[in-house]
């Protein structure tokens, strides 16, 4: 951390400016007006190839889909969003079902870089749960966020940015979560956190 806390300590080559705190819902797009939860016994007249996904990730296979892109998905309710077992905000791809426990987002940078800088979030003063905690969408639109100045969100992700090349080929055939998680090995050497 430097003496300006809006100014990464350790920077790649090409990457300056102070980074601004902005809220999550001026950075994305929410989509969760589109979400449809079905309940057990529809998914289960409805088995399919297209992943119906949760708040943690894939819970069921469908017949149909109501999203197709890259989308992040973050976690709205549940003991992860305290706990933090495993992922809260990851990226999807393709043609999929999201239910209502999981928010849709788009981010109008870069996904990559918005989903593991909304991982590295503690979440405990966003919490509006009492029995349970929850996200709710007003809370999330207003998460702050540390974002560097537009056009550097996507370096570190870009294969063409990152030092040595970027992920191998493999990788970037391979499912988001994987990319994922190589990204995040990338993006904890210049993300702050909030």
């Amino acid at each position: 951390m430097t003496k300006n806390k809006n100014v990464p300590a350790l920077r790649f080559p090409g990457f300056e400016g102070e980074w601004e705190v902005k809220k999550l819902g001026k950075v994305c797009e929410f989509l969760d007006s589109k979400r449809v939860p079905l309940r057990e016994e529809e998914r289960a007249a409805r088995k399919g190839i297209y992943p119906y996904y949760g708040a943690s990730g894939i819970i069921d296979y469908v017949d149909d889909f109501i999203f197709d892109g890259v989308f992040i998905l973050l976690g709205e309710d549940g003991a992860n969003i305290l706990a933090r077992n495993s992922r809260l905000a990851f990226i999807v791809e393709g043609k999929i079902w999201v239910n209502n426990h999981a928010h849709v987002l788009k981010a109008k940078g870069s996904n990559e870089f918005l989903a593991e800088s909304l991982e590295r979030i503690k979440y405990d003063k966003y919490n509006t749960g009492t029995v349970q905690p929850k996200l709710n969408s007003e809370a999330c639109k207003n998460i702050k966020l540390h974002l560097p100045p537009p056009g550097q969100t996507h370096r570190g992700f870009s294969s063409s940015q990152v030092s040595g090349g970027g992920p191998p080929s493999s990788l970037l055939r391979a499912d988001s979560i994987t990319f994922s998680l190589y990204a995040s090995e990338i993006a904890h050497l210049f993300i702050l956190r909030p």
